[in-house]
């Protein structure tokens, strides 16, 4: 067995000498007993971790949560997704502080929702990106200023796309559509946080690109 926090292996304990053997094996005892206690912050995905397949949170991993808290230990959401799309009503009552959004790109304070660090791609560097891929036929998501964006011209790509329903229901109804992400970006001088591109199988199984 292992533990997963202080990650101590008692494979790696040396059996060339028993006596030390012996020792270690009583300190990875000791050790897998009173990791939690050196534990100060853990962080957690939400899709496919935290959430199911339905973008909801188990309640065995609410339980999960709350012990962690009650032990003093600090919980941060790191996920791909934009700050406005987390499910913050599903985790209401848990002492999360702080979320890491779009893959890093940005960090927020939940309780008043301000950005306090971000690493974003200047608006004239990802206009000639966002032309490019607005000539493909893929999926196309853009993160900017917390939201999820995504062109007009998606809508009937999602529907195409291999992934779960609830997912597929997920991007419908959650994303801020608009019809020329160009002319939206430049207008407004926005700067991307991420952006995220999703190719559909073909009758053959191969993704169109």
């Amino acid at each position: 067995s292992r533990c997963s926090i202080c990650a101590i292996y008692p494979s790696n304990i040396n059996n060339r000498n028993k006596k030390s053997y012996s020792e270690n094996k009583i300190n990875y005892r000791k050790g897998h007993k009173n990791c939690m206690n050196k534990v100060k912050l853990i962080s957690i995905d939400l899709d496919g971790t935290l959430l199911d397949d339905s973008r909801v949170i188990p309640r065995k991993n609410i339980a999960a949560l709350n012990k962690v808290s009650e032990q003093g230990i600090s919980i941060v959401i790191s996920t791909g997704s934009p700050f406005e799309l987390i499910p913050f009503e599903q985790l209401e009552g848990l002492q999360i502080d702080y979320v890491i959004t779009a893959n890093g790109s940005a960090t927020y304070r939940v309780k008043d929702a301000i950005c306090i660090y971000e690493d974003c791609v200047e608006t004239e560097q990802i206009i000639p990106v966002v032309q490019f891929l607005m000539e493909q036929d893929i999926h196309m998501d853009i993160f900017m200023e917390g939201k999820g964006f995504c062109p007009n011209k998606c809508r009937d790509i999602i529907k195409k796309l291999d992934i779960p329903k609830a997912r597929q229901e997920y991007l419908l109804n959650k994303r801020v559509w608009i019809e020329d992400p160009v002319s939206y970006i430049c207008e407004k001088s926005l700067k991307v946080q991420k952006i995220t591109i999703n190719f559909y199988p073909d009758v053959d199984g191969t993704f169109v690109d």
